[in-house]
């Protein structure tokens, strides 16, 4: 009987050594069945354990397989869903309108956005 692994690495810059590095964050049996949804909770739950934001991610590199793509697309919607909430949240705090005020008074201050202007 053969064994399933789910290993996750990741790749970055050390400014402080000058060196490119490659370290493995998580190595995982995974029980069959390889669904998209097992997958992306696992590299969900990665994430969680290295405090990893999806903001930090530049690129996934996988096997292409159907689960694989799957499993990303998943999670990048749900980071999606997640980062329109929380600028919901603002929305709801007033800080969006707030901002909107800082543009008008700006573009007031500026002689724009005044349709009656006087010569």
């Amino acid at each position: 009987m053969s064994a399933s692994f789910l290993g996750i690495s990741v790749c970055f810059y050390d400014p402080v050594n000058a060196k490119v590095r490659h370290v493995v964050l998580q190595l995982s049996q995974l029980e069959h069945p390889h669904t998209a949804v097992i997958l992306a909770e696992h590299l969900e739950k990665c994430m969680q354990e290295w405090g990893i934001n999806s903001t930090n991610i530049l690129m996934i590199v996988s096997d292409n397989g159907s689960n694989t793509v799957k499993a990303v697309q998943l999670l990048n919607d749900r980071h999606f869903q997640q980062q329109c909430g929380e600028d919901d949240e603002d929305d709801e705090d007033g800080e969006s309108e707030g901002n909107d005020q800082d543009v008008e008074a700006v573009e007031s201050e500026n002689g724009e956005g005044d349709d009656e202007r006087t010569e």
